[in-house]
């Protein structure tokens, strides 16, 4: 006898017999398949995707590598890269980039756009056409360039598509420059750029090994791997060490690696983690699909019995199952990717800065074929199980009346197992969702020293044309500050070069007095932020020792700064450093010694992530050349976001051409630091509680088939005078004991699996034991409740009804 497959409006029909069952498989098959396809798409896009340039897998960034002061991808002096760019023949080119800011004037409000100084080469390089114009030559690369591009977002909001832009003039910086093309919107190369301009450098500039300033890029020869490149600009930088002693550490390197590596950052690391976490679920959606399919596969075992009596053969058995299984697991898997579609919103807080608009997370033929693929795995794997039951059960027995007892007991131990494989699994997702909360909770306690609340921040960048005067540029920062903080409800106000937050790196190299050798300087290791009188009062920051700057910290006076605790330990230890000098490597080589007349507490400059290193503060007025763009506004009320109209109105009564950028609070830019770390805590938060919900259930099922087998025991037991109190004690330790198993098993694969979280983790370890302890606790309290229901209903039992049926 050979058996016909199920015709598709059989297998509706199939399903609607059971909508318990039907609605919670594929409810479940959903969930496990639908995160999965959700993080593959985001993987898919940030990840395996090339970039939307022409032979993408040649383009590489390139950094110095200084790991020894914690710059491991440092970004390289133009010295440096001219002589990679001369000197190394695995590359086709090489390009070079650096900040700037642009202010446009004279058609319109007073505007700063996003802005990068690039090398002429970069656009043929990327081999990416302008909209509209052509791109840079090498005539427009020179130090008072007079040619910018444009981003295809800029031409349209300011200048409403116009076709005419080509080769007008506009204001940008106070001066008149040539629009030589507009690039496509989705190009935002190095972030959301709205502006490219020639970096011009001079021949001063092109000499410099102790300023690290550029970022690099670079296209390989067709065969040439990121590995090769990388040891050949090692061996070139070696070089550069020896023929350079004075200008370069000789502890110097360099570093390749591809671009698409370079823009994701960290963003791979969290996905690979979340996949994983994401395949946890999935494994455990199949775990309880297969239960599910078990209990009913137990049901129809004398049906399966008899086909296989009429001669149906193993393969018609699974054949027939297999279909009815693939049904269900492609329905599990078409919800699974309706909500993939809206978990999308969610996963793209994590596209990082340099790649937003450049890719797009997408539900497209790829991702829908990896879900295709793990339905169909699915349905592998759940069908298989319980027809292996049913095939090595003796015939005779499954067909006999009274045979169910020990096949069900048979089926009851094989769900067992799949559902301590399923307590194990999520006690690894509640293991790496508790360290993260652990991590986050460190971080909220953690004392940054200064006071983020109430305090604002925008950008003002003062052209360098306009004012090209220090006194001139100091004055206007100062008018600016006394004009701010006349207004209501404005504490303090001040400038600052580099706000706690806002870089992990601006250090210099310096020199100690009586500490180092007259003539040398130490490697930059030391943070340099710049900042008008009042700025560290205006941040909230905690005076250790002498005083803040005042008044009398200005041009012509002793140059004065203040440091942090870490300078003071680490340079003056076991004494003041009050009184002690200092000096910064200047570029005519004459030591400007400076005298610390301050020491702040620790502030936390660079981030979460980084930890405190020596910092110096300057006064303004003691830096020649500075330009400081960061304007810091303490609030007297709760909401300082209210004071930015104000603001920018006390501005430009100064200035009409001066305008603010990117107003923030401190708040959100504390927050927005900690958005991957949340990000990745509230995804694994959600997939252990859905395992647990799911090993939950397990636990209940598996216990309310048990105690339904064994209800004859059950009233034999209270027949003989067994009490509720015994019966529920015995029902309940055996779904206890499950847990138990379960959770011993996920403590060990926990163990040996959280070291893949140390990147993310802040303030804990990973293995923590108050963590593994509230796990623990969960778990118990979640596994009891799962237990009480069957063990009140087995308590409940009558011994005469349970006897007779």
């Amino acid at each position: 006898m050979r058996l016909s497959l199920p015709s598709p409006t059989q297998l509706v029909r199939g399903l609607r017999k059971q909508p318990g069952f039907s609605l919670l498989a594929i409810l479940t098959l959903a969930l496990g398949i639908g995160v999965n396809v959700a993080i593959f798409s985001a993987l898919d896009a940030l990840v395996i995707n090339p970039l939307p340039y022409p032979d993408a897998n040649r383009l590489v960034a390139v950094y110095e590598e200084a790991a020894w002061v914690g710059y491991p991808k440092n970004t390289p002096a133009p010295a440096n890269f001219f002589d990679w760019k001369r000197e190394a023949k695995s590359f086709d080119d090489m390009a070079a980039t650096s900040s700037c800011r642009a202010v446009l004037t004279g058609d319109g409000i007073p505007e700063e756009v996003r802005c990068r100084n690039v090398t002429a080469n970069i656009f043929p390089m990327l081999q990416v056409t302008p909209v509209l114009g052509s791109w840079f030559t090498a005539a427009d690369d020179h130090p008072q360039p007079d040619a910018v591009i444009i981003g295809e977002g800029l031409w349209t909001r300011r200048y409403g598509r116009d076709a005419g832009i080509l080769h007008r003039k506009v204001q940008i910086n106070g001066r008149a420059m040539r629009v030589a093309g507009v690039m496509p919107s989705w190009f935002r190369f190095g972030g959301e750029m709205e502006l490219w301009m020639p970096i011009g450098f001079t021949p001063q500039q092109k000499a410099m090994r102790g300023s690290h300033f550029l970022t690099c890029f670079g296209r390989l020869k067709p065969g040439v791997s990121v590995a090769q490149a990388d040891a050949e600009l090692r061996t070139i930088q070696s070089r550069l060490n020896q023929a350079y002693p004075d200008d370069t550490d000789p502890r110097m390197s360099a570093r390749v690696e591809s671009l698409r590596d370079a823009l994701a950052g960290d963003v791979r690391a969290s996905l690979l983690i979340l996949m994983g976490a994401a395949g946890i679920v999935l494994l455990i959606a199949f775990a309880n699909v297969a239960n599910l399919l078990l209990a009913r596969a137990t049901g129809r075992q004398r049906e399966m019995a008899l086909r296989t009596a009429l001669g149906a053969s193993a393969g018609d058995l699974l054949a027939h199952v297999f279909s009815e299984t693939l049904f269900l697991t492609l329905s599990g898997g078409t919800a699974g990717v309706l909500l993939a579609f809206a978990a999308r919103r969610v996963l793209e807080n994590f596209i990082p800065q340099a790649l937003k608009g450049t890719v797009a997370i997408e539900i497209d033929i790829r991702v829908l074929l990896f879900a295709t693929l793990i339905s169909l795995g699915a349905a592998v794997l759940a069908a298989v199980t319980p027809v292996l039951h049913v095939l090595r059960a003796p015939l005779m027995n499954l067909l006999r009346q009274d045979s169910r007892t020990g096949a069900a007991r048979s089926a009851v131990r094989m769900r067992g197992i799949l559902v301590v494989a399923e307590v194990a699994l999520t006690v690894v997702l509640l293991g790496g969702a508790g360290l993260m909360i652990r991590s986050l909770v460190a971080i909220w306690q953690t004392d940054l020293g200064f006071r983020p609340a109430q305090l604002l921040t925008m950008r003002v960048s003062v052209p360098a044309l306009k004012y090209a005067d220090d006194t001139k540029r100091f004055d206007f920062y100062e008018r600016m500050v006394e004009k701010i903080r006349a207004l209501p409800d404005v504490a303090a106000a001040d400038f600052a070069s580099t706000p706690p937050f806002f870089s992990i790196g601006n250090s210099r190299g310096f020199a100690i007095e009586g500490r180092t050798p007259p003539g040398r300087f130490e490697a930059g290791d030391m943070l340099t932020r710049n900042g008008t009188n009042g700025y560290l009062q205006t941040i909230g920051a905690t005076l250790a020792a002498g005083r803040f700057f005042n008044a009398s910290d200005r041009e012509g006076a002793v140059d004065a700064i203040i440091v942090n605790e870490s300078y003071a330990r680490t340079f003056h230890p076991g004494e003041s450093a009050l009184g002690k000098r200092m000096t910064f490597s200047e570029r005519d080589n004459k030591p400007r010694w400076r005298t610390i007349v301050g020491v702040v507490k620790e502030i936390n400059e660079r981030g979460y992530d980084w930890k405190p290193k020596p910092a110096v503060y300057v006064p303004l007025r003691q830096v020649a050349g500075t330009f400081v763009s960061q304007l810091l506004v303490r609030s007297r009320t709760a909401s300082p976001e209210r004071l930015v109209n104000s603001i920018r109105q006390a501005i430009q009564e100064i200035d009409p051409d001066q305008p603010i950028a990117s107003p923030r609070t401190f708040e959100e830019l504390l927050a927005l630091d900690q958005a991957n770390r949340r990000q990745q805590m509230f995804l694994l938060a959600a997939f252990s509680a859905l395992s647990l919900l799911m090993a939950c259930l397990g636990i209940y099922a598996i216990l309310a088939y048990t105690v339904e087998m064994r209800r004859q025991e059950i009233g034999i037991r209270m027949a003989l005078g067994a009490c509720s109190g015994e019966v529920m004690r015995m029902v309940a330790w055996d779904g206890m004991r499950l847990a138990i198993l379960g959770g011993a098993m996920g403590l060990v694969i926990s163990a040996a699996s959280v070291k893949v979280l140390q990147a993310s983790l802040y303030g804990v370890q990973p293995f923590d034991p108050l963590t593994l302890a509230a796990v623990c606790a969960l778990l118990t309290m979640v596994a009891l409740l799962a237990c009480w229901v069957p063990a009140r209903r087995a308590a409940a039992t009558a011994p005469g009804v349970a006897l007779r049926s």
